[in-house]
Formats: structure tokens, C-alpha cells, sequence
């Protein structure tokens, strides 16, 4: 069989200026009067009536002050057992586990033994702040305070950029190029562009194969380590000359050393018992080799793709790397 194949290739806007980036955080929410309350564990679904893609869950622990980690014993040990993907903000001395809250809660240690927390009380509210304040729209984007500056920098999960953006010249498909981010959804102009999770990467062993014989779901497998999708069509009929407003809603905390998801399976299940810092891979197509590096900066860069230029943060030791190994048409 044979098919007529053409491969888009993605030309970088040049942004006057760049893009001036505001953040507003949504916090743990609080559970006021649209709360309610539930013993054990309600299925999402069920519970939102698909009006929101969020759900809170939260429970009270008592820990006796006769508990002996609390006498610098070995800490408790909190056990979702569950396929959902994120736990956020558990507690003041937690950090973010790769696991959700669906499915049977234990928690170990506590008097040598372990508390099933699933048949217990639970709270519930449906719904993100900002979803309910239309922060993604034209009118509700003035509702809140936005940070600006330096504070944007400041990431953590759950948080709400806006830009605004001019369309650019011209008549061709424009797209953003979601490939930094981590997983969330996007708008222009009130409009949603659609759900992006690019930090969720195909996992697999790819290179020649032969599609001769038996097919199975492990044959001939391609893009292993890349998202399933990094551009976003943006339609030009949704644009106006000027003062496009553009949302994204981040639901997880993007920073310098953001590990994939597998490096986050990896932690959580005992492999490894340090910090696995991401790398940086530059390849080209097929045919294109990397000549040069024009530009390298390890900080907060201004500008835009082809008049990059330093900020107010850099590293001075940013082009080492590149000194350090011989750039050549494949992965560095």
C-alpha cells in the first residue's frame, strides 16, 4: 500500500517584546457552604456530574501525642492505592505524591500498625476557584489579582498564567507548542484550545522493525519518549488583530529540574532515593545536522526565538555544556 506522506514543519512566530506572562495561584480550596460530606471514598465521576474535571477530598487524621514518630521515630507512611496521578497538598508537611485519592487510603506506623482512612469521614467540593470565577474568559480574567514580574516565576501546582497576544501577519495555521509544559488546559479569547499533557511521555523500545508476522501492542513501536501530542491548533478566526487573551490553567508545578513521570514512578516506589534531574536532548530531522548554537541561557531569557537575549537571571556557565561535547546531527 502506498500512501502520499507530507511532515508540517513548525516555524517559530518572532513576539515583539515576548510575552509579558501574569499567575494567579489556586489555592487549597476551602470547604465552605457548597462543600459536603460523605463517608468513604465517592467516585469522580459520580460526584461532579462531569460539570467540573475536579474534585477535593479531605478527612481529618488525630495523631496521639504518644505516637512515636513524634519522639524521632520513623515517619508514617500515607498509601494510596489507586491509578489516578497527582495528590496535591496533603497536609503542611507533605509533599506531592504520584498517586491519586481514589481507592483504598491507609495510613502506616501510626501505634506500629496502620489506620484505614477510607471508610471514614470525607469532605467534598467540586470545582477549581478560577473555574467558577471564569478566569479563562474576557470578563473574568479582571476578577482577581494576578501576580506579575518576578513572582510568576514562582510556580507551583495549580496555577493560572494569562498573557495577551497580537495575531500574527499572515494567513497560515498557527499553533502553540505546549512541549515545556506539564499538564493542563488552554483558551484564547474565552475559547478552549483543549487539554495538553505533553509531560506524559510514551514509554517503549523504539528502532527498525519488521510489520511481517504477528502484529502484538510492543510491534514496531515509534516517538518512545515523546508526547502523544506537543502543538495545539490555534484558528485564526478566533483571533483579533490585537489584545488576544491567552490562558493556560497548569496542573502541575513546572520548574528547573521537572522529572518525567516515569522519574516520578521511580521515586515513589523505592528504586531510586534521590532527586532524578531531567536531560536535555537537541536532535534534527532526518537530512539536518546542528551547525551552531547561537544562544544558550540557564535562567529567565527575554525575547523571542531568533533575537533571544539574557535576563535578569543567567547562568554565566550556560554554553559549557556545548564546549564540552561536539554538536552532531543526533541526540546530545
Amino acid at each position: 500500500v502506498g500512501a502520499q506522506t507530507a511532515r508540517m514543519k513548525m516555524t517559530p512566530v518572532p513576539v515583539h517584546g515576548g510575552f509579558s506572562w501574569q499567575a494567579y495561584n489556586e489555592e487549597t480550596t476551602a470547604f465552605e457552604d457548597s462543600s459536603f460530606m460523605m463517608v468513604g471514598l465517592l467516585e469522580q465521576i459520580n460526584a461532579t456530574r462531569d460539570v467540573s474535571d475536579y474534585l477535593w477530598y479531605m478527612t481529618d487524621v488525630n495523631i496521639n501525642s504518644k505516637e512515636a514518630f513524634l519522639r524521632g521515630g520513623k515517619w508514617p507512611v500515607l498509601s494510596v492505592q489507586s491509578a489516578g496521578h497527582a495528590l496535591h497538598n496533603v497536609g503542611p508537611h507533605f509533599e506531592r505524591w504520584n498517586a491519586g485519592v481514589l481507592g483504598p487510603v491507609t495510613l502506616y506506623g501510626l501505634n506500629e500498625g496502620r489506620r484505614d482512612l477510607t471508610w471514614q469521614k470525607w469532605s467534598y467540593k467540586v470545582g477549581l476557584k478560577g473555574e467558577a470565577l471564569s478566569l479563562h474568559s474576557l470578563s473574568g480574567s479582571s476578577s482577581v489579582e494576578w501576580a506579575q514580574g518576578s513572582l510568576v516565576a514562582r510556580r507551583q501546582p495549580l496555577t493560572w498564567y494569562k498573557t495577551v497576544v497580537n495575531a500574527p501577519a499572515g494567513n497560515t495555521p498557527l499553533a502553540l507548542d505546549m512541549g515545556s509544559m506539564g499538564k493542563g488546559q488552554i483558551w484564547i479569547n474565552g475559547q478552549s484550545i483543549g487539554r495538553y499533557w505533553p509531560a506524559y511521555k510514551a514509554s517503549g523500545s523504539c528502532g527498525w522493525c519488521d510489520y511481517a508476522g504477528t502484529y502484538s501492542e510492543k510491534k514496531c513501536l515509534s516517538n518512545c519518549g515523546e508526547a502523544s501530542q506537543r502543538w495545539y491548533h490555534v484558528p485564526r478566526s478566533w483571533l483579533n488583530p490585537t489584545g488576544n487573551l491567552l490562558v493556560v490553567f497548569e496542573e502541575w508545578d513546572i520548574y528547573e529540574w521537572q522529572p518525567t513521570l516515569i522519574n516520578y514512578e521511580m521515586q515513589a516506589s523505592g528504586k531510586v532515593n534521590k532527586p532524578l534531574h531531567p536531560k536535555a536532548h537537541l536532535s534534527c530531522s532526518p537530512g539536518q545536522k546542528i551547525s551552531k548554537v547561537k544562544f544558550a541561557s540557564f535562567g529567565m531569557p527575554q525575547g523571542a526565538c531568533g533575537s533571544f537575549r539574557e535576563g535578569s537571571c543567567h547562568a554565566f556557565h550556560s554554553y559549557d555544556v556545548f564546549q564540552k561535547v561536539q554538536v552532531e546531527p543526533k541526540l546530545i
